[in-house]
């Protein structure tokens, strides 16, 4: 797993059965988000899970079929703030004098 300020990189193996899928979730919430978009290679699930607010504590976990994988734990970094901008960066849309 790799995690990032604002998305994070997972992989992880199911049993072969059914189409897998990652759910996530701050780590203070209830409810689970589904993560539709999972890249299957043989038994590797890879996900990106993006949208993540930064220096925030998430849970995941593979789903496939009927079995609920273990639960990881992943905290998201800072975003690095660049001189003379405002987080998240953005772009100027005003032309350079």
């Amino acid at each position: 797993m790799d995690a990032w300020a604002f998305h994070a990189d997972v992989i992880g193996d199911f049993d072969g059965t059914g189409t897998p899928y990652y759910e996530y979730k701050k780590a203070d919430d209830t409810e689970w988000i589904k993560v539709d978009n999972a890249h299957v290679d043989g038994v590797k699930v890879k996900s990106q899970i993006s949208g993540l607010e930064q220096d925030t504590e998430y849970v995941v976990r593979l789903i496939s079929a009927e079995a609920v994988g273990s639960e990881f734990s992943f905290r998201t970094e800072i975003a690095a703030q660049i001189d003379g901008t405002a987080l998240p960066f953005q772009r100027s849309t005003h032309p350079k004098p």
